[in-house]
């Protein structure tokens, strides 16, 4: 248990690392951005590829997903980037598992300063009609958008680019 724990601060570090300098890019997407009355409104159509799925690119050139999170809907940035699910503070607020402020450590220094998150449990993880059941993720103090990253990438299947296109699964 403490060696997967291990393994997961690492990855996490790793995560943090990589957002750093997009943070404030994803803020100010997100300031920029027209206001969304609903997550669900937002999603893209799947497109059916075999037993995979396709993500057509949207106009800020990013690749977003519906997902269900604990029964409720909830807007992903999909992120090969990223090792696992972070989840913002707002959408650990409205899934209900928000941790409490105490919980929160940091977990990496960067150039913009440290940065904090608080380990997570999801009961329910579905991805494109896909029940992935339970998952770990991070709530990461400060994330705009909510990352959709490598763990859960790799339980879908192999993921390629082509064109406009991100192509998830076989």
């Amino acid at each position: 248990m403490l060696q997967r724990a291990a393994i997961f601060a690492v990855g996490l570090i790793a995560l943090v690392l990589f957002l750093a300098p997009s943070l404030d890019r994803i803020a100010s997407n997100k300031a920029a951005a027209p206001a969304m009355s609903s997550p669900v409104a937002a999603a893209p159509t799947l497109n059916a590829q075999g037993s995979g799925f396709a993500i057509d690119r949207d106009t800020r050139g990013e690749f977003h997903i519906q997902a269900i999170v604990n029964n409720q809907p909830l807007r992903l940035l999909v992120d090969t980037g990223a090792d696992g699910l972070a989840l913002s503070e707002a959408d650990a607020n409205t899934l209900g598992i928000a941790p409490d402020p105490a919980r929160y450590a940091q977990i990496v220094t960067t150039a913009a300063g440290p940065g904090y998150g608080a380990h997570v449990h999801v009961d329910r993880l579905e991805v494109a009609g896909r029940d992935l059941g339970p998952s770990d993720a991070v709530v990461v103090r400060g994330l705009g958008t909510s990352l959709m990253g490598r763990s859960v990438l790799r339980r879908l299947g192999p993921v390629t680019l082509s064109g406009d296109r991100l192509v998830i699964g076989t």
